[in-house]
């Protein structure tokens, strides 16, 4: 079966959602488990420290960074 989906966008605010950083860290160990080509996440800078814990992670954007809309390519 091909896979039509090669990118994976995760969209986070940890100023808006009430996940602790234990679900952060779930939720990044499990990402390799779906098998997209590139994985990018958007969110504040609070949790930038954690996701730089994972290498699957190909780019990581600030949410509050508008100038970044090309991050796909």
């Amino acid at each position: 079966m091909k896979k039509k989906n090669t990118f994976l966008t995760v969209i986070t605010n940890s100023n808006m959602e009430k996940f602790g950083i234990g679900d952060y860290l779930r939720i990044i160990s499990f990402l390799p488990n779906l098998n997209f080509k590139k994985i990018f996440w958007i969110s504040d800078k609070k949790i930038h420290p954690f996701i730089k814990l994972s290498d699957r992670i190909d780019k990581i954007i600030d949410i509050k960074n508008p100038k970044k809309k090309t991050y796909f390519n």
